[in-house]
């Protein structure tokens, strides 16, 4: 049904310019140098927090309220290699990220 049909509103990279497209033979097998782990919206509905396994970092996109456009990315590191998962603790105070 077109009602239902879906559009790509926007698209934007996860990680900065010096790392998109990268990626690395690793036993004989092609991997992307880094990849998506799990993706979230912050408690409050302002952010998207996106985990980078490889570039091992969190991109987080600010929500803009009025188009719900997402802005270019603020990169933290993860605190360690290759992160899982990541939860908001304390209504959205805190991240807390487990990575691998």
């Amino acid at each position: 049904e077109a009602a239902c049909a879906l559009s790509i509103a926007q698209t934007l990279s996860t990680l900065p310019p010096e790392w998109q497209g990268g990626s690395c033979i690793k036993n004989g097998v092609w991997k992307a140098a880094s990849h998506c782990s799990e993706i979230k919206v912050h408690p409050s509905g302002r952010f998207v927090f996106v985990a980078n396994r490889g570039h091992d970092s969190l991109a987080v996109f600010a929500v803009d309220p009025g188009t719900g456009g997402l802005s270019p990315p603020v990169f933290t590191p993860s605190g360690g290699a290759t992160p899982r998962n990541f939860s908001f603790c304390c209504g959205g105070r805190f991240v807390v990220v487990g990575n691998q």
